[in-house]
C-alpha cells in the first residue's frame, strides 16, 4: 500500500481506558474513512508496566488484519491463563506499516 493509500481519518468507536482483571477478552472496534475491505492492518499489544508479571513494555501478541468490512474493523486480545495483570498496557494499531494510533488503558483489581 502506497502512503497515499493510507487513511487520513479514524476514529476508536466507544473508546474505554479501564477494564477489569477477569473479561473473556478486551476488544477496540475502530472506524476508517476511506479503507477498503482488505486494507492491511496490524494490531500489537504490549503491557507497559504489570508488576513482576513481565517485563516492562513486553509485547503479548502481534496480529495482521485484512479489514474484513468497508472504512471498519476490530482487534481482539484474549484473556491471559490467569486473567490480565494489574496494570497499565497499549495497543498499537497500524495502517499499512504506519503506525496510526495508541491506545493506552489500565487493567485494575476487581
Amino acid at each position: 500500500q502506497d502512503r497515499k493509500d493510507l487513511p487520513t481519518s479514524y476514529e476508536i468507536v466507544m473508546p474505554t481506558t479501564e477494564f477489569r482483571a477477569d473479561p473473556p477478552k478486551i476488544v477496540c472496534v475502530f472506524k476508517v474513512e476511506g479503507a477498503s475491505i482488505g486494507f492491511s492492518t496490524k494490531s500489537v499489544w504490549i503491557a507497559e508496566d504489570v508488576g513482576d508479571k513481565a517485563p516492562k513494555n513486553h509485547k503479548i501478541i502481534e496480529k495482521s488484519l485484512a479489514l474484513p468490512f468497508l472504512n471498519s474493523g476490530s482487534f481482539t486480545l484474549t484473556k491471559l491463563n490467569n486473567g490480565f495483570p494489574i496494570g497499565s498496557y497499549r495497543l498499537e494499531i497500524y495502517f499499512g506499516d504506519k503506525l496510526a494510533k495508541t491506545v493506552k488503558f489500565t487493567v485494575k483489581g476487581q
